[in-house]
């Protein structure tokens, strides 16, 4: 273990005026100025992206266990209601690699294994006879995108189980879901790579009848609430507020040209409450580099003094190897390669995820130590795909040379 930089920066944070006093002392005046450069040079990211067009838009760098972060621009655009540090930002399936913890933890307590095959709960699921192409499907082929699954649900099975997640039961629409899919044809060859969000909802399945549990109910139990994630949530946020008065950002759709509408946060502002483990979660930018600072850790093998456990190195390591059949995806997260395809080297993990009203982008370089988060609260994906790239290679360039993980 070592004593972790966010360890001590929360401890510089004290409201206790003495210890704040000496704790910023113990840092020196160049660790000081280092975070403030940090901080506006965020700030000047952000800038950039509203000035292009987007309402709002946060940058997070996660530095040696040290989270700085930046938001800027409107919650609901053209209202000129600035966002702030505490509002929360919608995921996207960035929220996989979440799920794909919370399994791992279930693996760690024997309550699942990762060859667990969907066969092994068909009758607690009541979901009817299972068609050989899903039998076979494993916890790790599920989330690893390697079973098989249709990539979605058809529109017109999505729309039955849509609405505000107060208004539905997720557990009970998941196996509504998980009927309309096996009930169809596969979405491709088991063994091979499909990018599914079926797959997510049906290992959250898996998760649920063996437990007992709601998937909703084991990722707060599992993962936030052990790492101290309390704006966690599913869906999109800032119910609790009006068009006049938002309480968070609104995602927002493109329009014609450079039209943005705002979209209230209800039913039509998201996925069905049913796809939260594929892709609905919410939360500050602070907890979301608090969860970045504990995957780090995890795959560098340097847990920070005070850091909680959540997964052992071995299931770490687990998470972030794409198995056999994969191209390059492991379980939530994707490897980068290099323009040409081929591999870049020493590891570098990225993910995206939008809901055409939301955008989220992020890359964890181990090596170096260093995570990259861009949102923003609208969801032209190939409008800002480009420049939220541009923004996680300028802060985590691809490392070259040696791949070693100093100290680990």
């Amino acid at each position: 273990m070592r004593a972790s930089a966010s360890a001590r920066l929360r401890t510089a944070w004290s409201p206790v005026a003495g210890l704040w006093i000496g704790a910023l002392a113990g840092f020196g005046l160049g660790w000081v100025g280092h975070l403030e450069a940090q901080t506006h040079g965020l700030e000047a990211l952000a800038s950039e992206l509203v000035e292009a067009g987007s309402p709002a838009a946060g940058v997070l760098l996660v530095e040696n266990g040290v989270v700085h972060f930046a938001v800027t621009g409107e919650r609901i655009h053209g209202s000129g209601i600035p966002v702030e540090r505490g509002d929360r930002w919608h995921l996207g399936s960035n929220g996989k690699a979440m799920t794909a913890v919370l399994a791992g933890r279930l693996v760690e307590k024997g309550i699942l294994d990762w060859e667990t095959p969907l066969a092994h709960v068909d009758e607690a699921a009541r979901w009817g006879p299972l068609p050989d192409w899903a039998a076979r499907a494993t916890l790790v082929e599920l989330l690893s995108h390697t079973a098989g699954m249709p990539a979605n649900l058809p529109a017109a099975d999505a729309m039955a189980i849509l609405g505000p997640d107060r208004e539905r039961d997720a557990r009970v629409d998941r196996l509504h879901f998980a009927r309309r899919i096996l009930a169809g044809e596969p979405g491709g060859p088991p063994g091979a790579f499909l990018y599914s969000n079926a797959g997510y909802v049906m290992a959250a399945i898996l998760m649920e009848v063996t437990t007992g549990s709601s998937w909703e109910e084991l990722v707060h139990s599992e993962v936030f609430s052990p790492l101290g994630l309390s704006s966690g949530g599913m869906g999109p946020p800032g119910v609790d507020g009006t068009r006049d008065a938002p309480s968070e950002p609104w995602g927002h759709l493109g329009g014609m040209g450079d039209l943005l509408l705002p979209i209230p946060p209800e039913g039509l502002a998201d996925n069905p409450p049913a796809m939260s483990p594929a892709g609905r979660i919410h939360m500050t930018l602070e907890d979301y580099g608090a969860f970045l600072t504990t995957v780090l850790e995890g795959i560098r093998g340097d847990r920070a003094v005070g850091s909680p456990e959540l997964l052992s190195t071995e299931t770490w390591v687990r998470l972030i190897t794409p198995p056999p059949g994969s191209p390059g995806y492991a379980l939530g997260w994707g490897i980068v390669a290099r323009e040409d395809g081929t591999p870049a080297g020493c590891p570098v993990y990225q993910h995206a995820g939008s809901n055409g009203r939301w955008w989220a982008h992020v890359r964890l370089d181990p090596v170096g130590n260093r995570g990259v988060v861009v949102v923003l609260n609208e969801g032209r994906v190939e409008r800002v795909r480009g420049p939220s790239t541009e923004i996680l290679e300028r802060l985590a360039p691809l490392p070259t040379g040696d791949c070693r993980i100093p100290g680990a």
